[in-house]
């Protein structure tokens, strides 16, 4: 695992990075709610109520009732700004993974080691994962510190559960992107590319309205899978979209392997 390793170490920072900026906008996201029970929960619905209805979806279904720690993290932080976020780093990363190689030369240099395609592939996909799941626990633990700090209470289990799906959406859209990645020789066009896609897909559900003649092209998306914020208020775990996302992370990243093995350098 000598691949994961040097590649998760030389990506550390980064990671870290991102980790503390998501720190903070939970900290933040999480500490306002002490001005919604403090007074401002009516304010603040009239608003939600009056926003237009993609703005509403983006907030998801709890938009309109957020009168308790649940539903207040389901609505501003689990619902829309948290997968958004996540998902730039995703686009971001998976860049990483090949394509700044390819495009300093290095790829070549690494395969001229007795390294096979598959392994350099699988080893630094998983550490990508790894990153992503670090991400995640950050954000777990500071959410939780954060409820526990302003005197309220949050079911742990029901928060990793919540997180837990979420990351396997994110881990679909990798495997989509590390896919899209691989042609890209520029790093630069690779990102730009990359990150609009994630933004696609993440804005997907919020623009197409379900019920419309074209709900259809909500179901290309992974956000639009497993209700994270729906588990954080007592929902049922939603076994069959987590499989569905497992096998479309799996699935993502098949694809980009094959290609990969495939691929000139």
């Amino acid at each position: 695992m000598r691949l994961f390793g040097h590649h998760f170490r030389s990506e550390l920072g980064g990671v870290l990075g991102w980790g503390l900026a998501l720190a903070v906008m939970t900290v933040m996201l999480t500490a306002v709610y002490t001005l919604v029970a403090g007074g401002l929960a009516d304010q603040f619905q009239q608003i939600l109520t009056a926003m237009p209805p993609q703005m509403r979806e983006f907030f998801g279904s709890s938009a309109g009732a957020v009168t308790s720690v649940p539903a207040w993290l389901s609505a501003i932080a689990l619902s829309g700004f948290l997968p958004m976020l996540v998902a730039i780093w995703v686009a971001l990363a998976v860049v990483g993974v090949i394509t700044a190689d390819t495009e300093s030369g290095t790829l070549e240099f690494i395969l001229s080691l007795p390294v096979h395609r598959w392994r350099l592939l699988a080893e630094r996909w998983l550490s990508l994962l790894s990153q992503l799941a670090l991400l995640y626990a950050a954000v777990w633990a500071v959410m939780l510190g954060t409820v526990a700090g302003i005197g309220q209470h949050i079911d742990a289990g029901r928060l990793s559960a919540a997180l837990g799906v979420q990351f396997l959406a994110e881990a679909a859209l990798a495997g989509m992107l590390l896919l899209v990645s691989l042609p890209f020789r520029d790093q630069v066009k690779g990102v730009l590319s990359t990150i609009t896609l994630a933004l696609v897909f993440v804005f997907l559900p919020v623009f197409v309205e379900a019920g419309s003649r074209y709900e259809w092209l909500r179901k290309l998306t992974p956000f639009d899978y497993g209700g994270a914020g729906q588990l954080l208020l007592g929902g049922a775990f939603p076994w069959s979209d987590a499989w569905l996302l497992l096998a479309w992370a799996v699935v993502g990243f098949a694809l980009a392997l094959v290609t990969f093995i495939r691929q000139e350098v």
